[in-house]
C-alpha cells in the first residue's frame, strides 16, 4: 500500500484515517532516488550513504509500526491523520535527489539510467497487481511514460555541460508539473 503512494493519484479519502501516508514526491524525484542509491563510487563517503539509509529507513518502518508511529506523537493517540509527519520524509527525499542532480548525475552510466527504468516500472507493475482502492491504472501507465522520457531528457542532459543540465531539468520541471 506505502509503494502505490509513489505514483499520481492514488489518494483516497477513505485511507486518511488509518492508510498509507501521503509521500508523493514525483516520478523525477523517485527516478533521482532510485540512481542515487544505486550509485556507489568513490566520490562519495560510505557513512554517510548508511546513515540516509539508516534514516530513511525509520520513516518507513514508522509508516508502518504503530508503536513507532505512537513516537514520534510523543506517545499520545493522534487524532485523524496518523503520520502527519510524511511532509518530512518527502521534504529529506527532494534534498537528497536534489544533492544527486546536482553533484553525482553526471557521472552516471546509461546502464544505471535503464535499470532504474526498470526498477519504476517493476514497481509500477507490482502496484497495479495489488489493485488498491486508489490506484488507477491510466495515472500508472502516464506516470511509466513519464519516467522514460525522464531519463532520455537525463542522458541528453549528462551529455552536455552544466547549462545543458538545467535547461533539461527545467523542462523536466514543466513536464512533471502537468503530469
Amino acid at each position: 500500500q506505502y509503494l502505490s503512494k509513489l505514483f499520481t493519484g492514488t489518494f483516497s479519502m477513505n485511507e486518511f484515517d488509518n492508510g498509507a501516508p501521503n509521500i508523493y514526491f514525483g516520478m523525477f524525484v523517485l527516478l533521482l532516488l532510485i540512481l542515487r542509491f544505486m550509485s556507489w563510487n568513490s566520490k562519495m563517503n560510505l557513512r554517510k550513504r548508511i546513515c540516509e539509509i539508516v534514516f530513511l529507513l525509520s520513516f518507513v518502518l514508522s509508516f508502518g509500526i504503530h508503536k513507532l508511529d505512537l513516537g514520534w506523537h510523543l506517545l499520545s493517540v493522534p487524532h485523524s491523520f496518523t503520520v502527519r509527519y510524511a511532509f518530512i520524509f518527502t521534504f529529506v527525499v527532494l534534498i537528497f535527489a536534489g544533492e544527486f542532480y546536482r553533484e553525482e548525475l553526471p557521472g552516471i552510466p546509461k546502464q544505471k539510467l535503464v535499470f532504474a527504468n526498470l526498477v519504476v516500472v517493476g514497481l509500477a507493475g507490482f502496484v497495479l497487481f495489488q489493485q488498491t482502492e486508489a490506484v488507477r491504472t491510466l495515472y500508472i501507465i502516464i506516470d511509466v511514460v513519464a519516467v522514460i522520457s525522464f531519463s532520455v531528457f537525463l542522458f541528453q542532459a549528462m551529455q552536455g555541460g552544466k547549462e545543458d543540465r538545467n535547461c533539461y531539468l527545467a523542462l523536466i520541471a514543466v513536464v512533471q508539473i502537468i503530469v
